[in-house]
């Protein structure tokens, strides 16, 4: 069967503006996601992989280039509505602290479901990645870093979005936290046929994870392949650095 094509990038370039001057983010970006697929956006800090991310979830509208979710392309931010959820750096940022956990998680379905519906659908999403459910009553400063970062997991995966992006999801955790949820990831998106676009430095995490692997450099797209290929026998000398840098790739 011919793959689904999920988000079609053609030539996304993004620029900010600095008084009169303009400050180029992405450069030219090209490729497709396919349905299922799971793709690393890798690079250095300032390399664009955020504002890549974001423009994936509708958050940043590309200045020239045209992006097209499973085929459309007018109003994307309408488009992704639902069908992509988006997992932040600093899960601070997915709550409101006058909030309850259970009251953010739920935020997406509250107009969709009647309060018994809720009920089982935060219980599942609790149980899901390995919360008590009595953690839905608390406010965010009440949790871990961990325990955060997994609540915001939860609130991405109630909707079953057709797309995760997960933005550095593992910054500031410690190395359990980081493996906890890198699992939690990986059965909850990847091993159900959902899409998964992760931002990452932990190259660790990427090769676990990705089925692909997205490399920018200044804002370009340096280098697009397999995963496991591209860690094995990089072709781009900014690649071979970045895994020369992290021990993982070949060092010769």
């Amino acid at each position: 069967m011919p793959e689904t094509t999920v988000f079609e990038l053609i030539g996304i370039s993004k620029s900010y503006r600095n008084g009169r001057k303009e400050r180029p983010v992405l450069t030219d970006i090209t490729f497709n996601i396919s349905q299922g697929d799971s793709l690393a956006l890798v690079g250095e800090s300032g390399s664009g992989k955020t504002t890549l991310a974001q423009i994936l979830c509708g958050l940043t509208e590309p200045s020239s280039g045209s992006i097209a979710f499973k085929g459309e392309q007018p109003n994307l931010a309408k488009a992704v509505r639902g069908e992509v959820q988006l997992i932040l750096q600093d899960p601070k940022d997915s709550f409101d602290p006058r909030w309850s956990i259970g009251r953010s998680i739920l935020e997406p379905l509250i107009q969709n479901h009647t309060k018994e519906e809720g009920e089982k659908v935060l219980l599942e999403g609790l149980q899901q990645v390995g919360l008590p459910f009595e953690i839905h009553s608390r406010f965010p400063r009440q949790l871990s870093g961990g325990q955060l970062q997994r609540a915001s997991i939860a609130r991405a995966l109630v909707t079953n979005p057709e797309v995760v992006v997960a933005d550095e999801p593992l910054t500031s955790l410690d190395l359990i936290s980081k493996a906890q949820i890198v699992e939690l990831l990986y059965y909850n998106v990847v091993a159900k046929g959902s899409t998964l676009v992760l931002v990452s430095h932990d190259l660790g995490a990427v090769r676990s994870l990705t089925k692909h692997i997205a490399v920018l450099w200044k804002g370009r797209l340096v280098e697009y392949g397999d995963t496991d290929k591209v860690f094995e026998d990089p072709t781009h000398h900014y690649t071979k650095r970045l895994l020369k840098a992290s021990l993982l790739g070949p060092q010769s």
